[in-house]
């Protein structure tokens, strides 16, 4: 070798020596500053008051009872945790007083929820509350906007957010999680966590893995309506973080004609919903899933289980976002839910209460309240 190969190749050694050198350096000073965090799989309630967490690590009353008590079991989401509400007037503790008092017995309501649940993390948070406990029912309060997605995902809000225990079908058939609650995510080293932050793979990884086609936006040539794009120009309510393009998105419900995506989520989600209902039999307990509607229309039961896929409803509004237009229906929603729910106790609950959104887009306590004393009505009503 010439003498200009040789100080070629000690050129590359030393630069990949540096570069190595470079590397371990900078994963020890993360390792020392401890930073970016730790990830596990799944989460419970890191936000909010952790005193007002029972033992399970949601907000809510401590799960304490006696033979003699009626013992319900609320599942959900960030309407369940309710941190817009304080401890005593959470949605728990109204369904126990407007269920005691027309059930003229002792009753407790316990929560299992947290922001962002879908049903995935719902079922595997029943699955833990019935090693050690016991319960006559097991209410479940949907959200429509974000439950599907939250199901279809393997992350978090927006794209590539924290890690979850998610399920999948295949050939129609519920499997998973593919990885358990409380496992910690990747190799340990902080400098992968932080490449994983700059070059997000997660969700694409899974698109491509279990999930068919998204919604198409339609070609469009008159008049459309300007409300999401105002949302997105203003970033209202976060819409930014939307993503309309793979339906990891509040307005992918009521996309219509249904995508094959949208079809795989409502099969997943009833596959997950299906899954709670027999979980809660096999303890000796009724199910029931409710939702928040409001308005005459919103409040009526679906008409149809299965909407044709191809249906262009007379209610629809065709939206633009970005030069790009989508088409949208109140009834393609209705329809959507009852697909979902096809098969289980599902029923819209309403309240009357005008002003009833708070800062953080949840209920008011006084909407709470209301809402919680009619679902108290009909949980009786079904369980006569």
């Amino acid at each position: 070798m010439s003498a200009l190969g040789r100080k070629t190749v000690f050129a590359i050694v030393a630069i990949c020596g540096s570069l190595c050198a470079l590397a371990l350096l900078t994963e020890i000073i993360l390792q020392v500053i401890d930073w970016p965090a730790d990830r596990v799989c799944g989460w419970r309630c890191f936000w909010g008051p952790q005193h007002e967490n029972n033992q399970l690590g949601c907000r809510g009353q401590l799960i304490e009872y006696t033979q003699d008590h009626f013992v319900a079991v609320m599942l959900g989401d960030s309407q369940v945790q309710a941190l817009a509400c304080d401890s005593e007037h959470m949605p728990e503790r109204r369904l126990q007083l407007h269920l005691a008092e027309r059930l003229g017995r002792p009753t407790k309501v316990f929560s299992l929820a947290a922001g962002g649940y879908g049903q995935d993390q719902q079922l595997l948070a029943l699955r833990e509350y019935f090693q050690k406990h016991r319960a006559d029912l097991v209410v479940l309060w949907l959200t429509p906007e974000n439950d599907v997605w939250n199901n279809m995902f393997p992350t978090h809000f927006p794209t590539d957010g924290w890690s979850k225990p998610t399920f999948w079908l295949a050939e129609g058939k519920l499997q998973g999680p593919h990885q358990p609650a409380g496992k910690r995510i990747g190799s340990g080293l902080k400098s992968a966590l932080l490449l994983n932050q700059f070059f997000p793979r997660i969700d694409a990884g899974w698109e491509r893995e279990h999930l068919p086609p998204p919604y198409k936006p339609i070609q469009h040539s008159g008049p459309a309506h300007k409300g999401w794009q105002r949302a997105w120009d203003e970033n209202i309510s976060r819409f930014r973080e939307d993503n309309v393009a793979n339906e990891k998105s509040h307005v992918a419900i009521g996309l219509t004609p249904r995508s094959p995506r949208m079809q795989y989520g409502l099969d997943l989600t009833n596959a997950l919903l299906r899954e709670i209902d027999q979980l809660a039999r096999d303890h000796g307990a009724d199910f029931l899933i409710f939702w928040i509607a409001s308005g005459p229309q919103a409040a009526s039961a679906p008409a149809t289980a299965s909407a044709p896929s191809s249906a262009h409803y007379a209610d629809a509004v065709v939206y633009v976002l970005n030069g790009k237009y989508y088409r949208s229906s109140p009834r393609q929603q209705r329809d959507n839910i009852a697909e979902m729910t096809r098969g289980l106790p599902a029923f819209p609950v309403t309240h009357d209460v005008k002003d009833w959104k708070a800062p953080d887009g949840h209920l008011k306590q006084a909407a709470v309240d209301v809402a919680m004393s009619n679902l108290a009505d009909l949980i009786v009503k079904q369980l006569r």
